[in-house]
């Protein structure tokens, strides 16, 4: 065996790889024939020596690293012409790998990063994995362009994740991964299906400018706070099927929800519009500065869900009549008069009034059985005019 930096892998058969530097020091033995990869022990090596062996010429053989370091790890503007993994490695320190060109696989699994991360304008030819890892400090994909299908899998993010500006080509998924801080995807394109499936995301998230060019689903994902979609494109449809939005609060929300209520418009998803409608309408009421207004929007809101619901109306219905029936029982205890009152209410609303009333002379002739009978017909007036207003919906977008 001859022997050579880990870069200069063209000629020989096989090679005897030495990596050291301030006393440490690593040999591997590489068959140029096999398939198989080099495993580094990040424990035993100094990480500078391992850059500059790197950096020397295009790497020609698989490389999976372990261990940890105790100092930064750059590997920047280095080519890896085949496979490169990190499984359970402990980033102490810095770590960077920007600028880099990755023909084969890359895959991050189990990792753990207390600093900052970059991964910045890099190019990834292969299938780009990064799983079960915990990110302490911000991570940046920033101008990154992903020529393989992007799997985030099962992920803890504690500070900044940025994807800005990134040419995401082919499938990119995001599952069950918890966004604790700010989330950036602004300016990125997505020119395949997107899917952030079982995703939380904790603070703000922006997708301003981005890209979407098939369908982006966030399917049973938790944004705690409001997404914004400033000058968004989205050329093939949005799924948000049980998705929940926390956000009511934020001075992005009522824009966010009515941006997305508008694609909807235009995508003719009238369910899902109705329900974009009712988180804008929800946003807009919690921005209301006077007391009677905001009280009469969170009784629309309710009672109706702003006009957009069959259901709520008619449950508000039957549990308030139940509410009166309970009231003129006890008023006219043994007289057996409480359900025609109840109904002399619906079907003649301030009936009780007129002099030619059917409960002249009864218990229920009083000033205050009437006043209760006509907070009945106030109340049942504005639940039908709600079902109305819901049917309308209805029928108009469906």
């Amino acid at each position: 065996m001859s022997k050579c930096s880990v870069c200069d892998l063209s000629e020989a058969d096989g090679f005897e790889i030495l990596v050291s530097g301030n006393g440490k020091h690593c040999i591997f033995h590489v068959d140029q024939k096999s398939e198989s990869e080099i495993v580094v022990n990040l424990d035993q090596i100094d990480t500078s020596a391992l850059f500059e062996n790197l950096q020397k010429a295009p790497v020609t053989v698989g490389i999976s690293m372990r261990g940890s370091t105790s100092s930064d790890l750059v590997l920047s503007k280095i080519k890896f012409l085949r496979g490169l993994s990190f499984e359970g490695v402990q980033f102490r320190k810095r770590f960077s790998i920007e600028d880099g060109d990755f023909q084969g696989e890359v895959r991050f699994s189990e990792c753990k990063f207390m600093e900052v991360t970059s991964v910045e304008r890099c190019t990834f030819k292969g299938n780009f994995y990064f799983s079960d890892n915990h990110v302490r400090d911000d991570i940046h994909f920033s101008d990154s362009t992903f020529e393989g299908a992007t799997i985030i899998v099962g992920n803890e993010f504690q500070r900044y994740v940025s994807f800005r500006g990134a040419g995401l080509l082919e499938y990119f998924w995001s599952v069950s991964n918890k966004f604790l801080g700010y989330f950036s995807a602004i300016d990125a394109r997505f020119n395949r299906e997107a899917f952030f499936h079982r995703c939380l995301f904790e603070r703000v998230n922006s997708f301003d400018q981005a890209t979407f060019n098939r369908t982006v689903s966030f399917v049973d994902s938790n944004f705690r706070h409001a997404p914004t979609f400033f000058e968004t494109s989205f050329n093939e449809r949005i799924d948000v099927e049980r998705t929940i939005f926390d956000d009511l609060h934020s001075s992005d929300a009522y824009s966010s929800y009515r941006s997305i209520r508008e694609r909807f418009a235009k995508q003719e998803m009238r369910r899902s519009e109705a329900q974009f409608y009712f988180l804008e309408q929800c946003a807009a009421t919690r921005k209301l500065t006077s007391s009677s207004e905001k009280s009469l929007a969170y009784l629309y809101e309710i009672s109706s869900g702003y006009g957009t619901s069959l259901r709520r109306p008619a449950i508000a219905l039957v549990g308030f009549s139940m509410l009166f029936l309970s009231v003129y029982t006890i008023l006219s205890w043994g007289e057996g008069l409480a359900v025609k009152y109840l109904l002399t209410q619906v079907f003649s609303p301030f009936g009780v009034w007129t002099s030619d009333n059917a409960f002249v002379g009864t218990v229920l002739d009083t000033t205050r059985a009437k006043l209760i009978a006509s907070s009945q017909s106030i109340l049942t007036l504005a639940l039908l005019g709600f079902e109305v207003f819901a049917l309308r919906w209805r029928f108009k977008n469906y």
